[in-house]
C-alpha cells in the first residue's frame, strides 16, 4: 500500500460521523469549560479588588477618626501642662473642669502626677497614690519628646483602659511630673461595623513597638497582644495586602497606616472567606451549571455517535468478510474448508462442491488447492456417505447447529492419528474446520499417567490403588478364588536416606520397586505408596499359606540380594503385612487397613518378616487409636504432671540438681507409666507440644523453689529427636526462661547420642545458639549408643550421664566395671562430669564414688517426687 493511498484511507476515516461527533463534542466541551473558567476569573477577581478597596476606604476612615480622637486628648494634655505650668496647684483640673476646658469625664478620667509620681490631682476618684514605678510615669520622665505616650493598662475589674501621659516640665525645662488621660480601651474600637467588617474582621490600634492597644474581631475585644506579622505592612503604600494574621490563622485584606502626630498606627483587616462568600456561591452554580451542560452534551454525542458507529460497522462487516476469511484461514494451524450444497431437483441436498480451502487444508490430503477445488465431497471422500459424515453436513446445513466431534483416523490418504472438527452453517453450505489432535492426545496420556503413577519407581500410584484392588476382587467374585493384599515396608530405610543422601534412597527404592514388578505376575499389581511403602496385590491365590508363601518369599529373597549404590553395599529388608478376601475384608479399605495392622506387627516382633492378619491385631490397633486419642486430649485437660528426681554430688552428697520426669495421669487407667505413651508421641509429633508444656513447666517450678528459699538447683529436662529438630526449640526455650524469670545457666537439656548423631552438623549448631544463653546440656543414655568418640570433643556439653545398664551389675560384671572406669577417665580429660543413672545400692555408690564419678541419681537415693515432696524432702536431707 502506497503513501498516498494510507494517507487517503486516514482522510477518509476521520471524515466518518462517528469520529466528527467525539471532535465536535472536545471542542463545545472546551468552549463550554474555557468560557465558564474566565467568567470565574474575572467575577473573582473584581470580588477581591472590591474587598481591598473596601479594606482601604475603612482604613483611611478609622485613620481619620483615630486622629480626631487623639487630637483631642493631645489638646486636653496640652492645656493641663499649660495651665499646671502657671500654677502648679493641686486644684488646677479643677479650675479647667469648672473653666469648661476639660473634655467629659463619661469617657475621660484625667489625673495629674507630681515629680515624685504621687497623683494630686484627678477627674475621678483614685486609689493608686503613688505611680512613680508604672511605665507610663517613666517613659515620659526619660523622654523629653513632645508626643504623648500611649499605654494599655488592665484593670482590677479585667477591663483594659489606654492610658496617654504627656511630661510636664518647669520653667527651665526639667521634669515636673506628668498629666494623664486614660480612656476605655472599647472607646477606640466602638466604631466596628459588623456590616463591613463581618464577623472576623479586624479593627485595632497598635503602638510602633509591635503590640495591640486594643483589636476587636467581631464581639471579642483583645488587649496587649503581639502585631506579629503587621508592622511590615505600615507605610508599604496605600494598597491592601492579602495576608494570613498570624495571630488567629485567619486570611485577610489587611490595611496599617501610622498616625500623624503620633506613635500610634492603625489596622483594618476583612477576611477572604467572608468577602468572597457571595462569589464562592456563584462559582459553585457556574461549575454545575458547566458540569450538567457537560453531561447532556456528552450523552448526546454518545448516543449519535454509536448510532453513526454501528451504520458504519454494518457497512465495513461486509466488505471485511472476505479479507478476513482469507487472512485466518491461511494463518490459522486448522485445515478449513467451504462446501457449497447440491440439490436436487425436490431441494434435497445430495452431495457438496468444494469451493475453497487454505494451504493448511490442501496438505491434509497431501494435495494442491488446485487439485481440490471444485470437486464433489463424494470424489474426495467416497466413505462419506457410508460413515455418515454426509448426513452430518447435511443436518448442520438444514438446522444451523454447530458439530463437533473428535475421531481417531483411519484415511492413510490423511497424516493423522487423531482429528478434530468443527462443522459450521455458512450461505449455501457449511465451512468444516479440521485439526490435528495427534500431539494433545499423547500428551493428554502422558498426563493420565503421570497422575497415576509414581514419578519416581513408574509404579501405579495411591490414585489407583482402591481401583486395582475393586478389580482384583469384582475377578474373584465372578471365577472364584482369593486376593492378597500385602503392605510392605523396608526396614531401616530412613537411617540409609539419612546417611548416603535423599539421592542415594531414590537408587534404592527404584532398585527395589524393579525387583518387586519382576517377581510377580502380569495378572498381579505393584503400587507404591509414598515413600518406603509398597502395597502388592495378589491375585488367582487361594487362601491356604503354602501357595501364598512362595510368592513372599521370592519376593523377599529378591529384595535382601545386595544393591550397589554411592559405592557401597547395601542389603535391605523389609516387613510384610498380609490381608486375604474376603476372609478379612469385603472391601479395599478394610483389606488395606488389616494389612498395615499386619505389617505393623510384623515390625514390632522384629522386623524382617510377615504376618498374616488376625483379629487379635484389631484390639492392638484399637487400643494404639484409643491412646492416640487420649494422649490427643491429655494436654487441654491438664492430665500431665512432672515428678522430679533428686542429683546428688557423689563427694559431699548435697541435692545439686533434679531430672523433671513426665506422668500422665489418665482419667479411667490411672498413672501411663512415660514407657507407654512416649513412642507413640513421637510417632504422631504430639512430642513437640508436650516437650515444650514440659520445658515451661520445670523452668516455672525451679524459679519458684528458689523463691521459696531453696537453694538453686539445676532443672535437667529432656528433649526428644522431633522437639530437637523443630526449628522453634531455641525460641521455645527464651520463652520459657522468659516466662519463668529462670536464668539459663539453672537449666540443664539432656540430648541422647542417637538423637545427635542423627544430623551432627545442625545437631552442634543448634547446642552452640542455646550456648550462648548460657543453657547447659548433657548427653543422656551413654555407653549404649553408636556416636563417635573423636566427635565429642565438638559438643558443648558439660556432663555425661552413664546409662542405667552398665550401673544394673556394678561392682560385680567385670566388664560394665571397666566401661564405667573408662567413660570417667575419658569425661575428665574433656573437662566434662560424669552422672550415673538407676544407682540402687550402696556397693553401687561406693564403688562409683571411689572410681570418681561426679554424680548420681537413682532409688537408693531418692524416687522420683512430686514438687511439694521434694521440698519436703530437700528440708529433711539439709538438717541431716
Amino acid at each position: 500500500m502506497t503513501r498516498n493511498s494510507i494517507l487517503k484511507r486516514t482522510l477518509g476515516r476521520t471524515l466518518e460521523t462517528y469520529i466528527l461527533f467525539p471532535l465536535f463534542t472536545l471542542l463545545l466541551l472546551s468552549v463550554i469549560w474555557l468560557g465558564s473558567d474566565h467568567l470565574i476569573s474575572v467575577e473573582g477577581a473584581s470580588v477581591e479588588r472590591a474587598a481591598a478597596d473596601s479594606s482601604r476606604e475603612l482604613v483611611e476612615t478609622y485613620e481619620a477618626q483615630m486622629i480626631r480622637n487623639l487630637g483631642t486628648i493631645d489638646q486636653t494634655l496640652k492645656t493641663i501642662g499649660y495651665a499646671y505650668g502657671l500654677q502648679e496647684k493641686r486644684s488646677t483640673l479643677s479650675d479647667l473642669e469648672e473653666a469648661g476646658l476639660l473634655p467629659s469625664k463619661l469617657i475621660f478620667s484625667i489625673s495629674i502626677a507630681d515629680r515624685n509620681g504621687k497623683v494630686i490631682g484627678s477627674t475621678h476618684s483614685d486609689n493608686t497614690r503613688n505611680i512613680a514605678q508604672q511605665s507610663y510615669f517613666l517613659l515620659p520622665q526619660a523622654n523629653a519628646s513632645a508626643l504623648p505616650i500611649a499605654t494599655a493598662i488592665a484593670m482590677p475589674d479585667g477591663h483594659w483602659k489606654i492610658q496617654f501621659s504627656r511630661r510636664l516640665n518647669t520653667a527651665d525645662d526639667t521634669f515636673n511630673g506628668i498629666a494623664m488621660v486614660s480612656v476605655d480601651s472599647d472607646y477606640f474600637t466602638s466604631g466596628y461595623d459588623r456590616a463591613r467588617l463581618g464577623d472576623h474582621g479586624v479593627l485595632g490600634l497598635l503602638s510602633v513597638d509591635g503590640k495591640f492597644l486594643v483589636k476587636r474581631t467581631g464581639d471579642q475585644v483583645l488587649w496587649g497582644e503581639p502585631a506579629a506579622n503587621v508592622l511590615h505592612v505600615i507605610g508599604a503604600g496605600p494598597g491592601s495586602k492579602l495576608m494570613t494574621n498570624r495571630w488567629d490563622g485567619v486570611e485577610r485584606y489587611t490595611n496599617a497606616r501610622q498616625l500623624y502626630g503620633f506613635p500610634l498606627a492603625v489596622i483594618v483587616g476583612l477576611s477572604k472567606a467572608e468577602q468572597l462568600h457571595v462569589f464562592e456561591k456563584q462559582k459553585r452554580t457556574y461549575l454545575w451549571g458547566a458540569t450538567l451542560a457537560s453531561f447532556l452534551l456528552i450523552a448526546v454525542a454518545g448516543m449519535l455517535t454509536r448510532m453513526s458507529w454501528q451504520l458504519t460497522k454494518s457497512r465495513m462487516r461486509t466488505r471485511k468478510d472476505q479479507e478476513t476469511y482469507y487472512a485466518a484461514s491461511e494463518a490459522s494451524l486448522d485445515a478449513v474448508f467451504v462446501l457449497r450444497a447440491v440439490y436436487n431437483g425436490r431441494k434435497t441436498i445430495t452431495d457438496f462442491i468444494l469451493d475453497n480451502s487454505n494451504h493448511r487444508g490442501a496438505r491434509l490430503f497431501g494435495k494442491t488447492k488446485e487439485d481440490l477445488l471444485g470437486k464433489r465431497l463424494s470424489q474426495l471422500l467416497p466413505l462419506s456417505r457410508s460413515n455418515g459424515l454426509l448426513d452430518e453436513l447435511v443436518q448442520v446445513a438444514l438446522t444451523g447447529a454447530v458439530h463437533e466431534l473428535e475421531w481417531k483416523n483411519e484415511l492413510t490418504s490423511v497424516q493423522a492419528a487423531w482429528l478434530y472438527r468443527q462443522i459450521v452453517r455458512v450461505e449455501d453450505g457449511v465451512v468444516v474446520i479440521v485439526r490435528d489432535i495427534t500431539e494433545r492426545k499423547q500428551v493428554e496420556e502422558r498426563i493420565s499417567h503421570m497422575a497415576h503413577h509414581d514419578a519416581l519407581t513408574g509404579l501405579p500410584n495411591r490414585s489407583l490403588l482402591e481401583d486395582r484392588i475393586q478389580q482384583a476382587m469384582l475377578h474373584a467374585q465372578r471365577y472364584g478364588g482369593c486376593v492378597t493384599v500385602v503392605f510392605m515396608d523396608l526396614d531401616n530405610f530412613k537411617l540409609i536416606n539419612d546417611s548416603l543422601g535423599h539421592k542415594a534412597g531414590d537408587e534404592l527404592l527404584k532398585t527395589i520397586a524393579d525387583r518387586m514388578v519382576q517377581c510377580v505376575r502380569q495378572t498381579d499389581t505393584v503400587m507404591r505408596l509414598g515413600g518406603d511403602e509398597f502395597v502388592i496385590v495378589l491375585t488367582d491365590l487361594s487362601d491356604k499359606t503354602e501357595t501364598i508363601t512362595p510368592a513372599l518369599q521370592k519376593i523377599r529373597n529378591a529384595i535382601a540380594q545386595p544393591i550397589y549404590i554411592a559405592n557401597r553395599s547395601l542389603e535391605v529388608t523389609c516387613s510384610m503385612g498380609l490381608a486375604i478376601y474376603p476372609t478379612d475384608g469385603s472391601d479395599s479399605e478394610t483389606l488395606l487397613m488389616h494389612a498395615d495392622a499386619a505389617m505393623y506387627q510384623a515390625k514390632a516382633m522384629g522386623r524382617n518378616n510377615y504376618q498374616f492378619y488376625t483379629s487379635e491385631m484389631d484390639a492392638k490397633v484399637q487400643k494404639k487409636l484409643l491412646l492416640q486419642e487420649g494422649l490427643r486430649n491429655a494436654l487441654l485437660r491438664n492430665e500431665f504432671f512432672l515428678v522430679y528426681q533428686p542429683q546428688v554430688d557423689l563427694q559431699s552428697s548435697r541435692i545439686i540438681g533434679v531430672e523433671a520426669l513426665i506422668r500422665w495421669q489418665h482419667p479411667e487407667k490411672g498413672i501411663v507409666p512415660p514407657v507407654e505413651f512416649i513412642a507413640l508421641a513421637e510417632e504422631t509429633g504430639l512430642i513437640v507440644a508436650i516437650g515444650e508444656w514440659v520445658l515451661r513447666t520445670a523452668c516455672k517450678q525451679a524459679k519458684a523453689w528458689q523463691d521459696a528459699g531453696m537453694p538453686g538447683l539445676t532443672m535437667s529436662v529432656n528433649v526428644s529427636a522431633r522437639q530437637f529438630k523443630d526449628n522453634n526449640l531455641t525460641m521455645q526455650v527464651r520463652q520459657a526462661l522468659l516466662e519463668s524469670g529462670l536464668d539459663a545457666s539453672y537449666l540443664d537439656l539432656e540430648l541422647t547420642e542417637g538423637l545427635i548423631m542423627q544430623n551432627l552438623q545442625q545437631a552442634v549448631a543448634t547446642m552452640h545458639e542455646l550456648k550462648t544463653i548460657g543453657v547447659q546440656f548433657s548427653i543422656d543414655d551413654f555407653g549404649i549408643g553408636y556416636s563417635n568418640l573423636s566427635a565429642l570433643k565438638s559438643f558443648p556439653v558439660t556432663r555425661l550421664k552413664l546409662d542405667r545398664s552398665l550401673v544394673h551389675d556394678l561392682p560385680h560384671d567385670e566388664d560394665d566395671k571397666a566401661i564405667v572406669v573408662a567413660v570417667v577417665l575419658l569425661a575428665h580429660e574433656l573437662k566434662l562430669k560424669v552422672l550415673a543413672e538407676g544407682v540402687e545400692s550402696a556397693e553401687q555408690q561406693l564403688f562409683l564414688q571411689t572410681n570418681g564419678c561426679d554424680e548420681m541419681q537413682g532409688y537408693h537415693f531418692s524416687k522420683p517426687l512430686r514438687a511439694a515432696d521434694m521440698e519436703a524432702f530437700f528440708q529433711i536431707k539439709q538438717r541431716a
